[in-house]
């Protein structure tokens, strides 16, 4: 699923999509340039998809890498993409 999101997102305008990462988490990316597929793809599945702040909120007390259902989690992923895609679409 992961995937298919990633390959989505990469399929808009790289530069637009780095401007939009970054308005979005109001950062500047380390990127090697503004065609930077790999960094783009990197920071998308770490941040975007693997929000770190969450992940903690959500992570089981005693197992690594086990996580309690989160719909909050699922809402913060689908909301950060709309945001993420709406200006990416007007654009084009």
């Amino acid at each position: 699923m992961k995937q298919k999101v990633v390959d989505l997102l990469l399929s808009y305008n790289p530069l637009w999509l780095r401007i939009g990462l970054e308005t979005i988490y109001g950062e500047v990316l380390g990127l090697h340039g503004n065609t930077d597929i790999i960094g783009l793809s990197r920071f998308i599945v770490s941040r975007l998809l693997g929000c770190p702040d969450i992940a903690a909120e959500f992570a089981h007390p005693n197992v690594r890498h086990l996580y309690k259902p989160g719909e909050l989690a699922t809402v913060f992923v689908i909301v950060s993409i709309a945001c993420l895609m709406l200006p990416l679409r007007a654009a084009e």
